[in-house]
């Protein structure tokens, strides 16, 4: 499974998938075991990615849907249709309210095909991402030069600017932190003249990388 952490307006406030930390949307009761076994005799790619804004991690994402079957995953949008779309919503609001990962990733093993999750995440929320690595998810966080990565989201537009460097001080301030959960597995969004990697070139970074054992 495949998450893709990408921003939007939103992104400096807990994601649209929490919205009554007062009355929790997820259900006690255990997953059905014999389900779950059947299910998970194939193991489906669970993919998440985030990092700089504007370096393609959405992108990524439909590219992966459209061209591999990927369920594609944008944690921000629309009050979290995707979650709804998917009916593991509740699962969703549970992971960041406790920031333990096991239901979440058991819900979207019942999907029974490849995910990946883009998710523009506030660092302080970086726990959610090491609980979901700690279930085996693949967690990858997209790269970029500041000062390119800042000229490809003005050009993006429909974001007020503030909203990059608000984000990207954060990065800085929680960049040994951020490492700490992604190690090795990074890859540049863009290209060194500051167009636009495409999704087959950072998928092929990915594959190449994973398989060495990144």
């Amino acid at each position: 499974m495949l998450i893709v952490m990408d921003h939007t307006h939103h992104m400096w406030s807990v994601p649209h998938g929490v919205r009554d930390t007062t009355r929790p949307r997820f259900a006690v009761e255990a997953p059905h075991r014999s389900r779950l076994s059947a299910v998970n005799e194939k193991n489906f790619d669970i993919l998440f990615v985030a990092g700089v804004p504007a370096t393609g991690k959405s992108w990524l994402g439909k590219w992966l849907a459209e061209q591999h079957g990927y369920l594609h995953i944008n944690a921000e949008r629309d009050s979290g249709v995707d979650f709804d779309r998917a009916g593991i919503h509740g699962e969703w609001d549970e992971l960041i309210m406790t920031q333990r990962a096991t239901r979440f990733v058991e819900a979207i093993r019942r999907l029974a095909r490849p995910v990946i999750l883009d998710w523009g995440f506030p660092t302080r929320l970086l726990e959610v991402v090491r609980a979901l690595q700690a279930e085996g998810v693949r967690v990858w966080w997209f790269r970029a030069e500041h000062d390119m990565a800042r000229l490809a989201f003005i050009a993006r537009g429909g974001i007020d600017p503030r909203c990059f460097d608000r984000q990207m001080a954060d990065i800085k301030h929680d960049w040994v932190r951020i490492t700490s959960v992604f190690g090795a597995r990074i890859v540049d969004g863009l290209h060194p003249n500051g167009s636009q990697r495409t999704p087959q070139e950072i998928w092929a970074k990915i594959c190449a990388s994973d398989k060495q054992g990144a």
